[in-house]
């Protein structure tokens, strides 16, 4: 009986322990693989994080065809929904790509998933003129028999001046316009000469999407709508908008940052020309993770460079060791090389200290497996810290000052160069001074010297002539 017991007592002991030892694997989900949309159309899907967290990105094949809501999206052990938006008629495919995933056990989740879209054009099956939407191209007006009025409710010119309306379908356009635009003009003219237009005229526009409906009424009293969305971009400017942004920023040229940005040499370039500060922002959740603040006045032949950083080191169990294990922030970039002299680089640090920490830099060269100190000290300033580096590599953030056989101190030749040069130059300048005076010093002891010869010279001609009237006198006496 009490073997028995015993039994009993293990087996429950197991079945209350073996759920909480076994790990829950994470791994990411989406909601479909298809999707087929009218133009103009829209749906969503959902992706799905268990047990994981991590940023994800969705980007679609052909724009032009289907168009996604978010660029990327940060999942954590939660559903995220995505909006797919048609356009013109055709094929695209969503790609879903696990950028920076992990489970909780800390096993990477990579790899992604796509979804086909398809963009069909819709069965036109509507033969009467009434309300007719899904004409696209004006008919011959047709003329009621009963009371002998036109049933044509056409137009034959509709427009938003200064742009090119984007054809959809059922009688849809569309156009896209700067921030700075915030008025529009709509034009419209009916085919029949008996038919009337409302809707058009000049239209006030809000951010975002501004829907205006332009009807044409026939002389028989039918109606057709005609529908021009207007999208007004808000005062965010992305990488694609760089000459807008250019052209329109008064001071400083603001840019948000999307994952995998690349700054090309043709964009640097151009903001080179602009003798402005040029900030490239990365946000998270409408809060800054990191910026850069390149002067236009440092760029020179800069090649390409990747704006995209994370917190986590590419070689953590060396990188550990040579840091000590101290607590800091790992700086991992993406681009590798060369930067504008003095590029600005602000960080937010706020998670891990606190205002008024003092942190120093260092530099991390797994290659040499060394650590250098940067001779960089910054102070955490309203959660953030800026620190200027003018060439890419692997960093470290901390509040410790390490020491030990590999660490080496930054050496600063460059700022005594400029001293050395001044120290020549007034060494220089001394040389010559001193050379003047001595040559001028030279010439007045000639000229002293041929004066006193002049005196001697005019001093023996006196006495000479004086012994020459003597003799004269003396022979005259006698």
């Amino acid at each position: 009986m009490k073997r028995l017991n015993k039994l009993i007592l293990v087996i429950l002991l197991s079945l209350i322990i073996l759920p909480f030892s076994v790990k829950a694997s994470g791994s990411i989900s989406v909601s479909t693989k298809n999707i087929s949309l009218a133009p103009n159309g829209s749906t969503s899907f959902s992706i799905t994080a268990n047990n994981a967290v991590g940023r994800i990105n969705i980007s679609s094949s052909n724009t032009g065809v289907a168009t996604v809501s978010a660029g990327s999206i940060w999942v954590e052990n939660n559903t995220q929904t995505i909006t797919v938006k048609a356009g013109a008629v055709g094929t695209a495919t969503i790609n879903v790509v696990y950028s920076d995933v992990a489970s909780f056990d800390e096993e990477k989740i990579t790899g992604g998933t796509t979804i086909t879209v398809t963009v069909k054009a819709p069965t036109n099956n509507n033969n009467n003129n009434n309300n007719n939407n899904n004409t696209t191209k004006p008919t011959n007006p047709v003329t009621n028999n009963k009371n002998n009025k036109s049933a044509n409710n056409n137009l034959k010119k509709i427009e938003v001046s200064g742009y090119k309306l984007v054809s959809k379908s059922n009688n849809s356009y569309s156009v896209t316009v700067k921030n700075s635009v915030d008025k529009i003009k709509i034009i419209a003219e009916a085919a029949d000469s008996k038919a009337s237009v409302s809707g058009a005229g000049e239209k006030t526009l809000k951010v975002g999407d501004n829907v205006f409906q332009v009807v044409c009424t026939a002389e028989n009293g039918s109606k057709k709508t005609y529908t021009i969305t207007v999208t007004r971009k808000d005062d965010t400017y992305y990488l694609s908008d760089l000459d807008d942004a250019i052209s329109e920023s008064k001071e400083n040229i603001v840019i948000t940052l999307k994952d995998n940005d690349i700054l090309t040499s043709e964009q640097l370039q151009k903001i080179k020309k602009t003798n402005k500060n040029a900030y490239f922002i990365m946000k998270k959740d409408s809060k800054t993770l990191y910026s850069w603040m390149i002067n236009s006045k440092n760029i020179n032949n800069q090649d390409n460079i990747k704006l995209d950083l994370s917190f986590t080191a590419s070689n953590k169990n060396q990188l550990e060791k040579l840091t000590d294990y101290r607590e800091g922030v790992y700086l991992n970039f993406s681009h590798s090389g060369d930067l504008p002299k003095n590029t600005i680089l602000r960080i937010y640090v706020g998670d891990k200290y606190t205002d008024g920490d003092n942190l120093h830099l260092y530099f991390l060269d797994g290659n040499e497996n060394k650590i250098t100190f940067m001779n960089q000290d910054v102070e955490v300033t309203n959660g953030y810290v800026e620190i200027s580096i003018d060439h890419c590599s692997d960093y470290f953030l901390t509040k410790a000052t390490i020491s030990g056989e590999n660490v080496a101190v930054a050496s600063n030749d460059t700022n005594i160069i400029p001293l050395i040069v001044i120290v020549i130059l007034l060494l220089l300048i001394i040389s010559v001074v001193i050379a003047i005076i001595i040559k001028n010093g030279s010439k007045n002891e000639t000229v002293i010297v041929e004066d006193t010869n002049k005196d001697n010279n005019s001093n023996n001609n006196i006495d000479n002539s004086e012994m020459i009237d003597t003799t004269i006198s003396y022979s005259n006496d006698k």
